[in-house]
């Protein structure tokens, strides 16, 4: 993978992708903050024309929206206007935040970190701007990858969706979904007196390390540490993102690797994708394989993206009871309905920041963990199309849904359609909670 140079790192941002991401992101912005009730834009009489009064007397921002049932917005961009004691003002996302920062409830200690994080959403957005998706005709036919790397609005309830904080601009080339570059994890043998593991039922965390290494890379990872002088026996292998071994793990756990109770084993060979979940990973070498997730700590959506050495024995709990009920259940079964279970979890305890802090949950102790997840690969059966239900909310860069185009290619009619989606989705959903 070439390296971009500081130059590419920015040519993205020129003013009419600036400009463009912007809108949108202020239109997204309101659109959410009026539906959670943090603002409430005035409608005028006997027209679509909303105005958002902010916290300073004659500064307002005007726009064309509807709004639809559940108090769901759809702004108009294009309509959006900064008014400044009666002039139009060009459009700027951070003084669009600032302007309502009391609205929003963001405090001097929490508005700087905010404004980081849509300043990197922005970066996120305008990245996409420059490199646009394939149209939503051509995506309907895509592969699920394909599809998966194009879905660049992220959370719909998350305005700084994609704050990443934490990543370079390189790191965001390397490991952002939407720049969709193949990467191998690294991997480290942990010891296993401080180690958490846990499984599903009728699996076991070295099956499922077989399974994901092969014998060849098992038998590799064996004679490293036999060469540092331990027993191979005594250690568990754990997967590791590459951006968090050199910027957490080597020097939070500096002392782990200095005493061999974490031995660096190298790389496997297979490559993965990152999900839009950005610690989730898809093994495109193998795509029967599981999903791999790893604990990331980056700030995305407001919280580190850690994983915690406490979920493990309650995940697998979970998963078991979860998986018993499925089985058992006559309806879900007449609907086909499945669910892609987590089978094994392992969590390293750092114990300096075990013995620092009693919470249950906190980022320090959320620094090294992993757990697989079933991949959706091995169920799609003939004529049928694999992709996230995020999917069905993307918008391309000519403001075409991909849910359009999938209806059109489906020979139903809309309302046909959505009988068919809301069978497959909601019947399973509702027979669980009623």
């Amino acid at each position: 993978m070439n390296t971009p140079c500081p130059k590419q790192a920015v040519a993205h941002l020129n003013p009419d992708f600036w400009q463009a991401v912007t809108r949108r992101w202020i239109a997204k912005a309101i659109a959410e903050f009026a539906h959670e009730l943090l603002v409430a834009p005035r409608k005028r009489p006997d027209s679509e024309h909303y105005v958002l009064e902010t916290e300073t007397p004659d500064i307002e921002y005007h726009f064309e929206a509807r709004v639809f049932a559940l108090d769901h917005w759809r702004i108009d961009p294009h309509s959006l206007r900064r008014v400044n004691h009666g002039a139009v003002e060009d459009l700027d996302a951070f003084t669009f935040v600032i302007d309502l920062r009391d609205q929003l409830g963001l405090t001097e200690d929490t508005l700087s970190g905010y404004l980081h994080q849509v300043a990197g959403t922005l970066y996120a957005w305008a990245y996409v701007e420059a490199n646009p998706a394939p149209p939503s005709e051509a995506l309907a036919h895509s592969s699920f990858q394909q599809i998966e790397r194009s879905l660049h609005a992220g959370h719909p309830i998350f305005a700084a969706n994609a704050g990443r904080l934490g990543f370079s601009a390189i790191d965001y080339t390397r490991y952002a979904p939407e720049a969709a570059q193949p990467f191998c994890l690294e991997w480290l043998a942990a010891h296993r007196s401080r180690v958490d593991l846990a499984c599903c039922e009728g699996t076991s965390y070295d099956s499922i390390v077989v399974e994901e290494l092969g014998a060849a890379t098992i038998e590799r990872f064996r004679a490293k540490l036999e060469r540092t002088g331990e027993d191979p026996e005594q250690y568990v292998f754990i997967p590791v993102h590459p951006w968090q071994l050199r910027n957490k793990l080597a020097y939070a756990f500096a002392d782990d690797f200095a005493s061999n109770r974490l031995v660096h084993l190298g790389t496997s060979p297979d490559q993965y994708q990152p999900q839009q979940s950005i610690r989730t990973f898809y093994n495109l070498s193998e795509p029967s394989k599981h999903y791999v997730k790893t604990a990331l700590s980056i700030v995305n959506m407001g919280f580190t993206r850690g994983l915690s050495t406490a979920m493990g024995p309650s995940s697998a709990a979970v998963n078991d009871w979860l998986r018993r009920l499925i089985q058992d259940d006559a309806t879900l079964a007449r609907a086909n309905f499945r669910v892609l279970h987590e089978v094994a979890f392992v969590g390293y305890r750092n114990a300096y920041f075990e013995a620092a802090s009693e919470r249950r949950s906190d980022a320090n102790k959320e620094m090294l963990a992993a757990l697989w997840r079933e991949s959706p690969t091995k169920h799609v059966g003939a004529g049928q199309q694999l992709m996230s239900m995020a999917a069905l909310l993307h918008i391309d860069a000519r403001g075409n849904s991909l849910l359009s185009s999938l209806i059109a290619t489906s020979n139903f009619h809309v309302d046909e359609w959505l009988r068919h989606y809301l069978q497959a989705y909601l019947v399973p959903l509702l027979h669980c909670f009623y």
